[in-house]
């Protein structure tokens, strides 16, 4: 009996010890059949994100080749991977992307929110399918561009003391935003030497800046205010300064090659030395070849041409004088210029090699400048770049762009076109004692009147007086002599809060022992009205002309007896600043550093633009078909940011 019971306990012990081994396996079988499940869960999850963010990379490619891409409907397949990833611009959707590279901030991103400006706000789902399991992922990007059409660049400061700096981007019927931009890589951070600075000196306060819902960016710091209140930044369309310090990266273009270029392809005969070439009524002497023409003052222009050397382009307005026996009152002096003709059936450009150009008189039509050297316009021109390149300007070193402040009327400058420096960009109101001053440096007849800062004429003689005329201006610090036929001298000087001193002293006659009289008005030549001063000699007087009254005048009659001595009248004037237009776009960057760092800093002689007009308005209206230049040199790597990357 005890042996067949131990017997029956042992077989119940292998019983229940192959029960918990089955048990144990079962467990063993299950667990791992989850764990399986689990891994391909993470497996799944992990590969449909990837396929995601292949997404956002094909997206990139195809950004960077067309900003205009559309992704094709239906999603796109990954090779060798049962899954696709798909991305929609159709706000219909549950999930759609937003394209905005060509627009400033805009509201209409998904979930509500705004767009930045000059973005793509990207959703990407990626999607695999495995059968039964399918596993869906999402991530959010918003990729913003490292380059964009410029309104306003350069590589060094932007520095602007104007009225108003207006830049905008030419809207069209798919892309009605005006949204412009102004972008600075200089490194400058101090508070009073900032990357972008805007002062209006005349009244003590910033320019008025706006940029239609644009972006001002810069690598170092940005002087414009961002509050609504203070009315220095269009905050109402959503212009915006981006505080993260940034660069961006254009390729310089080849201004030297591409002056070679052109005269390797020109004819002999098109080829000439620089000179100072002065354009009369029927003439320009020294000549030039057939290919320019002259008539009533303008010279024709017809096919390109190339100057070796410096040129200067001067106007002999003779002919505008009715003194002057070459008087021809049926000639108009302001259709007087240089002209771009397109008589040939294209826009011809004008080619300095190895020298600086100057043109002291208006410039007019359609063509290009391009010069190795300096180059400094005066006067108001109002040209349009061929739509070929889309250059306006193109100069090795700088460009001045100059206008006089006028008080009878208002004086504008025009370009349609690239504006494009290797060396600094300077638009500034006309300084009268400027050595470049066509009034003061003419070879040869005499610049319009009413171009003129400080406009004379005298009469009388000895002890009978004189008369001067002189318009204010608002740059000279130094003043201008001021000459009364041989009676004597003075100088009518601009005092730094804006009024006007006349020091004016009188060489009597001998034996005279009267000053006489004379009148002194600031105005134009020929105007006759003035105001009396009656009774004993007056040493000095003050009279105020509010802006409201029109033309600066100073309308003072001295009379009275005694022998010579000085006379002061001091007054204030009211002058009728120049506008600025540009349509294209104005860079200037240096060729050897177009992105400064802590090593390398921005250089003060290149890569700058400084506007400096007084109470003047600066207009850009920032256009891609002038901008072909810049687009065709864009540098390698350059892509987008990423200013936001989420699952969703």
């Amino acid at each position: 009996m005890k042996k067949s019971s131990n017997k029956g306990i042992v077989i119940i012990s292998i019983l229940m010890i192959t029960v918990v081994l089955l048990m144990l396996a079962s467990s063993l079988l299950v667990i791992n059949y989850y764990n399986l499940g689990f891994t391909n869960i993470v497996e799944n999850k992990a590969s449909a994100l990837k396929v995601a963010e292949a997404g956002v990379a094909y997206a990139i490619y195809c950004l960077k080749e067309d900003p205009t891409w559309q992704p094709p409907s239906g999603g796109l397949p990954m090779m060798e991977i049962p899954g696709r990833f798909e991305i929609t611009f159709d706000t219909a959707k549950e999930f759609y992307s937003v394209n905005n590279l060509e627009h400033g901030v805009r509201d209409g991103a998904w979930g509500g929110s705004k767009v930045p400006g000059y973005s793509v706000d990207l959703i990407v789902t990626g999607i695999l399918d495995r059968g039964d399991n399918k596993v869906v992922k999402r991530v959010r990007v918003i990729l913003q561009r490292d380059f964009y059409s410029p309104g306003s660049f350069s590589s060094g400061q932007t520095s602007v003391d104007a009225n108003t700096i207006d830049i905008r981007k030419e809207s069209t019927a798919d892309n009605p935003s005006e949204a412009g931009n102004i972008h600075s890589n200089s490194i400058k951070s101090s508070n009073n030497d900032p990357a972008i600075k805007t002062i209006d000196s005349t009244n003590g306060t910033s320019t008025y800046v706006y940029l239609h819902g644009g972006i001002a960016s810069a690598q170092g710091t940005i002087d414009i205010k961002d509050t609504q209140s203070d009315h220095n930044l269009d905050i109402e369309n959503n212009s915006s300064v981006d505080h993260v310090k940034q660069s961006k990266n254009i390729k310089p273009i080849d201004i030297d090659g591409t002056i070679s270029q052109a005269k390797n392809t020109l004819p002999s005969g098109s080829i000439i030395s620089g000179n100072t070439y002065v354009i009369y009524k029927d003439k320009v002497e020294p000549p030039l070849p057939p290919s320019c023409t002259v008539s009533n003052g303008q010279l024709h222009i017809t096919d390109n041409i190339v100057f070796n050397g410096n040129v200067r382009f001067e106007f002999d307005y003779s002919y505008a004088d009715p003194s002057n026996s070459a008087y021809d009152p049926s000639v108009n002096i302001a259709d007087g210029g240089i002209y771009f003709d397109t008589l040939s059936g294209k826009s011809p450009s004008l080619y300095v090699d190895q020298g600086n150009l100057l043109v002291a008189g208006a410039l007019k039509g359609n063509g290009s400048c391009y010069v190795s050297g300096e180059s400094r316009f005066i006067g108001e021109s109002n040209i349009v770049a061929p739509g070929d390149t889309g250059v306006a300007i193109l100069s090795k070193k700088d460009i001045y762009m100059e206008l006089p402040s006028v008080t009878d009327e208002a004086l504008n400058l025009n370009i349609t076109g690239l504006v494009y420096s290797h060396g600094n960009i300077n638009v500034n109101i006309l300084d009268p004692n400027d050595p470049v001053n066509p009034a003061n440096n003419f070879t040869a007849g005499q610049w319009p009147s009413n171009w003129e800062d400080i406009v004379l004429s005298s009469s009388g003689g000895g002890g009978g007086g004189g008369t001067v005329y002189a318009v204010p201006y608002s740059g000279a610090a130094n003043g201008v002599n001021v000459s009364i036929s041989t009676d004597g001298i003075g100088t009518f000087t601009r005092n730094s809060d804006g009024s006007y001193t006349l020091n004016l002293s009188i060489n009597v006659g001998a034996g005279a022992n009267q000053i006489g009289s004379f009148t002194v008005f600031a105005g134009k030549a020929g105007d006759n009205q003035n105001e009396a001063e009656n009774g004993p000699f007056i040493t000095s007087i003050v009279r105020n002309y509010p802006a409201s009254s029109g033309l600066a005048r100073l309308f003072e009659e001295f009379s009275g007896g005694g022998s010579g001595g000085g006379t002061t009248t001091t007054g204030s004037g009211t002058k009728i600043d120049p506008d600025f237009h540009i349509t294209g776009g104005i860079v200037a960057i240096d060729p050897n550093n177009p992105v400064p760092s802590q090593a390398t800093p921005d250089n003060p002689s290149a890569g700058n633009i400084h506007i400096n007009i007084g109470e003047g308005k600066f207009f850009i209206v920032s256009s891609k078909k002038y901008l072909k230049l810049l687009e065709s040199s864009k540098a390698s790597g350059i892509g987008f940011k990423t200013i936001l990357w989420s699952e969703i």
